[in-house]
């Protein structure tokens, strides 16, 4: 898993430069739609390469969030924001596993099962807010100067 976050990690400028704000929605749709996969294949190598997939797909989404965190701030604030953006994710992974567990309970299946269309379903229904968000909003004028990129 961690090589597919490696290479999303390499392609991510080129992939970035393409799609602008669209990245974050890639990620997250991408992610959702492999989920899906993941529930309801029962070939352990579909499995195993869904798993890799997903680690490359929904790696788009973090350096994009980076990225566009830090947009217009002036340089003196970069590493506050910097610190906050870690704090947000340790915090985050502490309180996953708590999450995902109670999630789990909830639904028609399995633990397991029931996560898969948790983190589904919230993937999908990120991915369709985030790209409703960005139709209504301008390009970041550092994004418009490489629309002309391809």
């Amino acid at each position: 898993m961690n090589m597919g976050g490696l290479l999303a990690g390499l392609t991510f400028g080129r992939v970035h430069r393409h799609l602008h704000q669209y990245t974050l929605t890639l990620g997250y749709a991408g992610a959702a739609l492999v989920v899906v996969l993941l529930l309801t294949t029962v070939n352990t190598l579909v499995a195993v390469g869904s798993a890799v997939f997903f680690n490359f797909i929904y790696s788009y989404t973090g350096p994009y969030l980076v990225y566009r965190s830090q947009l217009d701030l002036p340089p003196a604030q970069i590493d506050a924001m910097s610190s906050w953006l870690t704090i947000a994710t340790v915090i985050s992974a502490f309180f996953a596993p708590p999450v995902w567990n109670f999630l789990g309970a909830l639904g028609p299946g399995t633990v397991t099962t029931n996560v898969l269309l948790w983190a589904a379903g919230l993937l999908g229904l990120i991915a369709v807010a985030v790209t409703a968000f960005f139709r209504h909003q301008p390009q970041p004028i550092l994004e418009r100067g490489n629309s002309h990129d391809h």
